[in-house]
């Protein structure tokens, strides 16, 4: 020890070099995908030996090891930031989402000049004809009494494929960042019983690759079953949160949550917010669309409503009029996280799919030409 401390003088010591090689050693072998999980601990154990021994060996302080982990953290972040992986997840991704790193320059600034979603709405209308849509329930439900679809189930399959071929449609922005959401997702509320006193409650299902307009259905009545029976997670939490006491300091910690993607996959996965698509349907109460707002509390980026069905005249080049039986839709979409091109090719092809839905029988994943 006497030859290691005449050698070795405590002059430039901090940060210790010592430890942040250590440091950066380690990290490679625990990020090797080869590396058995009995080798990363003890490759672990290792290192923490060696920061602790250039406490004693080598003339360190305490003060340089900290300041070896705060330089290697920084030069680790300047050099692999983009491909740092927190398991599954790179640095900077959120739980429900992947950080696009490749943005270009607008929609980049875009959330910084204007960071709430609901200063962000952009309103937009459809009209769907019904004609060969009805013709498909009326003889779908006919051959599957068992399992009927209505316009609202037709709606959703929809909505659900075009988002997954239209991706873009699929992303959000918190803390004033674009992220691309990991799941397809859509949530509507449903009514216990048709009365003013009428408790609601939250449905949600999650589309998969091989879903299609028939298993899509029943998600949907499923959900509708469970929901009149029984409250969602979130209702009951709600219902837990609104007896404790501190609700202002409660809220700001939910927000500050939210804002940062901490929030619980618990809480995630029962809010309607935290989906691709929020739906409401009008039509089933007898009520013409309108337009809602989005929401700054969540992730959700667009609010589609379903109007009645309704009679309308159109007329031809030489005046004749035609009654056709159409469907209103209405759109509020987060303008910051697409351009208006993508949105209206977006749109054109959600009308297809309603309108003709044969092609919804197929996979949400599979190609429509438009």
């Amino acid at each position: 020890m006497g030859i290691i401390y005449s050698a070795d003088t405590p002059t430039g010591v901090c940060p210790s070099l010592h430890v942040g090689y250590t440091l950066a050693v380690l990290s490679a072998w625990i990020t090797r995908k080869e590396s058995k999980l009995w080798k990363k601990f003890m490759m672990t154990a290792w290192a923490v030996m060696i920061c602790i021994s250039v406490c004693f060996v080598k003339q360190h302080s305490f003060i340089d090891v900290l300041a070896a982990i705060a330089m290697y953290t920084a030069l680790e972040l300047v050099i692999n930031g983009r491909n740092i992986k927190l398991g599954n997840r790179r640095w900077g991704d959120r739980i429900d989402g992947k950080l696009l790193r490749d943005v270009d320059a607008m929609h980049y600034v875009m959330p910084l000049m204007y960071p709430n979603r609901c200063d962000n709405e952009a309103f937009m209308t459809m009209s769907i004809d019904l004609s060969e849509t009805e013709r498909y329930i009326h003889e779908h439900n006919k051959l599957h009494p068992e399992h009927r679809i209505s316009i609202f189930d037709l709606v959703i399959a929809a909505t659900l494929k075009t988002i997954n071929l239209r991706p873009q449609m699929n992303r959000f922005i918190a803390n004033q960042t674009l992220y691309q959401r990991n799941n397809v997702t859509a949530a509507f509320t449903v009514k216990k019983n048709f009365k003013d006193d009428g408790d609601e409650t939250l449905a949600r299902i999650v589309a998969e690759e091989g879903d299609n307009l028939e298993s899509i259905s029943k998600k949907v009545r499923d959900q509708i079953a469970l929901c009149k029976t029984q409250d969602d997670e979130s209702t009951d939490a709600m219902n837990f949160i609104k007896h404790l006491p501190a609700k202002h300091v409660l809220g700001a910690f939910a927000r500050f949550l939210d804002k940062h993607g901490w929030m619980p996959q618990s809480v995630i996965a029962t809010d309607p917010y935290q989906c691709s698509v929020v739906l409401s349907n009008l039509g089933s109460l007898g009520m013409n669309i309108g337009y809602h707002h989005l929401m700054n509390w969540g992730t959700n980026s667009i609010f589609i409503i379903v109007g009645s069905k309704i009679n309308r005249p159109h007329f031809d080049a030489e005046g004749n009029i035609t009654m056709k039986r159409e469907l209103d839709l209405s759109f509020t979409i987060d303008e910051r996280i697409s351009d208006g091109f993508y949105y209206g090719r977006s749109l054109k092809l959600l009308k297809k799919l309603v309108e003709n839905p044969t092609l919804l029988e197929a996979p949400l994943t599979e190609e429509v030409k438009y």
